[in-house]
């Protein structure tokens, strides 16, 4: 479970950098 949201977080990260 935790890998998940480690990824989630990736991918949230990459969203705010992007934007």
């Amino acid at each position: 479970m935790a890998k998940a949201r480690n990824q989630l977080d990736a991918v949230l990260q990459c969203l705010l950098e992007k934007s």
